[in-house]
Parts: C-alpha cells; structure tokens; sequence
C-alpha cells in the first residue's frame, strides 16, 4: 500500500477587512471640514447614509418589525451628547483609553465611554432600550488639530410592542465596541 499526502505550503488565507465609512465632521466651512472619522461597521449592521449629510446609521432587524437602531455623528469637541447626565444613567459602562496616529501623522489620545442606557431621547428623537459610545480624540497642545468627538447612540425602533426587549442594550453594546475601539481619523489634504 502506497499513501501519498500533499500538503499546501503557504499563508493562510487572509481575513476579510471590515468594512468601514468616512463621517463628516458637522462644521462644515470650518478647519474641521478637512477631517473625517474612519468608523468600521459592525458585522451584521445595515449601513444608511446620504451624501453630505454629516450623520450615518447602522440598523439590523431585531423581531418581527422592530429594529435596531444606531445614529453616529461626529462633531468638535466637548460635543452636544450630554455625556455626564448619561453616564449617570446608564449600566454596565466601560471606559477606556488608547492612542492612535491620524492619516497625516498627528498623534491623539483617545478615550472611549461605552454603557446600556434604557432608552434616550434627545435631538428630537428617541430610542428604546439600546446603548451608546462617545469617543473623544484629543491632539497634544502643540500639534495644530482639532479635539474631536464622535458619538453613537440608539437602541430599538419601530413597531416593538409585545416583544421582548431584554437582548436589545447587549446587541448595540457589542455593535459599539468596534467603532470605539477602532475609529480613527483622516486628514483629506
């Protein structure tokens, strides 16, 4: 008996990169008209955005005709989210910290909030249960940038009566922590 094996030599096949969207910064005419935050969309999530509008959204059915969903929105620091009174509202908040560099070099210190609220509204709109991320990009004193603030809230939307909405925080949680942790911007001159 004669066995013969082959084996393929080589590197693994690479993993698909996410895929990601440019978001305006809200000032448009300004110096912050120059940037944008590179935000990953989450695996599973919807992405809706119009053309010079400064706000995407990510949305993914949840049951029956309710939805999940998340607007994010970037815009010059300290922003319009009212962070405190959030987080003094919401569960299960993470915090973190990290450094990132923009696409022109510029080094920034990030700090990233995420929590489960039970329902938010603010801006005129509002959500059921879900959760929010705001991440703050912070250039040092000397470099010539902008702080920046992008922010994420949502939770469910439509016709969501009679269905349970315990899971609904959890899932926008884990749809935020990406864009938390790996948003990054972009200088487009």
């Amino acid at each position: 008996m004669v066995l013969i094996g082959v084996f393929l030599v080589g590197a693994p096949p690479a993993a698909a990169a996410p895929r990601t969207v440019d978001l305006e910064i809200s000032e448009e005419g300004t110096e912050y008209a120059q940037w944008r935050v590179r935000v990953p969309i989450p695996a599973g999530w919807k992405l809706h955005q119009e053309q010079g509008v400064p706000l995407i959204a990510f949305t993914r059915r949840y049951a029956g005709q309710c939805a999940l969903h998340v607007n994010l929105y970037a815009e010059p620091a300290p922003g319009s989210f009212p962070l405190k009174r959030v987080l003094r509202k919401a569960d299960d908040v993470e915090r973190n910290t990290r450094s990132t560099a923009a696409s022109n070099g510029v080094p920034f210190a990030v700090k990233s909030w995420i929590g489960k609220i039970g329902g938010l509204a603010f801006g005129g709109g509002a959500t059921g249960p879900g959760g929010f991320a705001q991440v703050r990009f912070t250039p040092r004193p000397t470099d010539d940038a902008p702080k920046l603030v992008l922010t994420a809230q949502g939770g469910t939307d439509g016709a969501c009566f009679d269905i349970k909405l315990d899971r609904a925080p959890g899932m926008v949680v884990r749809a935020l922590r990406p864009v938390a942790a790996d948003s990054t911007l972009h200088h487009t001159d």
